[in-house]
């Protein structure tokens, strides 16, 4: 029997919805709000992966490709480690890779950052459930403690700008850190660009840090990414998952 396209894309969208969502009444949601208009009201999904914890999402907005690239891509996920008792989440938009870790890893601390105050209250409210051991704060993660102003035109891809119209607290990597304790197992780092900048003062935080996922933006190139975490005893490889996400782990 030959299959067809449309077929197919049936298929691929039912495997996809099945492994996402923890009933049908909420994929049937998420199939009709994906192309819906901008709307202040918000829509709820029951998410299989959060053991049927419920997400929030803002229609005609980019949270619905947010939601599929969490929960069924799983881009943001470790590599094999032993389980980490503290995570740092750069770029956290509106929450479901930190309410993810807090499933995952139910004994580690958390703390996600996300610079957008629309993205930070969604995850707020997305990683409310998760509160006693997960925290989000409403800033950048950047070069120094300060303050920073970015730009973007969608919700997922707003990032540092000199001439960017918004302004947002921002907090170096070792000031994050130092909320964490002295050290942090896992960061994953998805911050638009700002990833070569944070690179650039590593000599001040990254022998605190045991295991990274970084995810690139031209200029800076997952080669040049390596190469300048290499000086610092990582290895390092390109993402099998992602074709620009660099995994670092520090040598033992």
């Amino acid at each position: 029997m030959v299959v067809g396209e449309s077929m197919l894309s049936s298929l691929r969208r039912a495997y996809v919805y099945g492994r996402t969502f923890a009933d049908v009444q909420s994929a049937w949601r998420f199939h009709k709000t994906k192309s819906s208009p901008a709307s202040d009201r918000l829509v709820g999904y029951s998410i299989r992966p959060l053991h049927g914890q419920t997400v929030y999402c803002r229609p005609g907005t980019t949270d619905c490709a947010v939601l599929a690239d969490t929960f069924f891509a799983r881009y943001h996920l470790p590599p094999v480690l032993p389980q980490p008792r503290t995570i740092l989440d750069l770029g956290s938009n509106i929450g479901l890779t930190v309410a993810h870790f807090a499933w995952l890893y139910k004994e580690a601390r958390i703390l996600g950052i996300e610079m957008d105050r629309g993205n930070f209250k969604m995850c707020k409210l997305n990683t409310a459930p998760h509160s006693d051991h997960c925290e989000v704060l409403w800033g950048a993660a950047w070069t120094h403690d300060g303050e920073v102003s970015y730009s973007g035109n969608e919700e997922w891809g707003f990032r540092v700008s000199r001439t960017g119209v918004s302004s947002t607290p921002s907090y170096s990597m070792a000031s994050l850190i130092s909320r964490l304790g002295s050290s942090v197992d896992y960061v994953k780092m998805d911050i638009e660009g700002a990833e070569r900048d944070i690179l650039s003062t590593a000599d001040s935080w990254i022998r605190s840090a045991r295991c990274l996922k970084i995810e690139i933006h031209e200029p800076y190139t997952v080669e040049m990414c390596i190469k300048d975490l290499e000086k610092w005893d990582f290895r390092c490889e390109r993402d099998r998952a992602h074709w620009a996400c660099v995994v670092a782990t520090r040598a033992e």
